[in-house]
């Protein structure tokens, strides 16, 4: 039994409190919501188990959230990484830089 205040907990019917009921109705449009694999990008991700996603696309299987593929916390994590490999990236580049520079100053100082 779906309804507009409760949507899907409406099974519950006047059990376990309004409080409750929409903690599990969010949980549950959560975890009903579509999702992209991180692999292929298409919309086709179905949970498997607790924590485990399955692309019917590509059949990556992948870990995730209990209910979500992706947590916020994941989302920082991934950000963060992103940003330290693209700083080591940088930081590379311009020590490469560099020493080409000083191997330009240093030929040229020789002739």
């Amino acid at each position: 039994m779906v309804t507009k205040k409760v949507y899907s907990t409406g099974r519950f019917k006047a059990r376990y409190g309004v409080g409750v009921k929409s903690r599990v109705a969010k949980v549950e449009k959560e975890q009903k919501k579509k999702c992209n694999c991180p692999g292929c990008g298409f919309a086709k991700v179905k949970r498997i188990s607790t924590g485990v996603f399955n692309c019917r696309k590509c059949n990556l299987t992948f870990a995730g959230g209990a209910y979500v593929p992706e947590t916020m916390v994941g989302k920082i994590v991934k950000k963060i990484v992103a940003q330290s490999t693209n700083l080591e990236t940088k930081k590379a580049s311009n020590d490469l830089l560099l020493k080409q520079l000083n191997e330009a100053m240093v030929s040229g100082a020789d002739d």
